[in-house]
């Protein structure tokens, strides 16, 4: 594993480690939070598209539109 001394300006790794490093923690972190296709929401409508009343469930109860 790589070794940075922040005390000082001298770099204890190469840029190639430091790349990798960064790749590599880019990776785990991709696995903890999903791809945004995976963790992309379903919007669902709140309003009727027909008449505009508030939807309650998946069906308007004013005019009887179903989603």
């Amino acid at each position: 594993m790589p070794v940075m001394r922040i005390d000082t300006s001298e770099a204890a790794c190469t840029i190639e480690e430091v790349t990798e490093a960064v790749r590599r923690l880019g990776d785990a972190f991709k696995g903890i939070v999903g791809s945004p296709k995976t963790i992309a929401l379903r919007k669902e409508p709140r309003l009727c598209s027909q008449c505009g009343a508030p939807l309650h469930g998946h069906t308007c109860e004013y005019c009887g539109t179903e989603y």
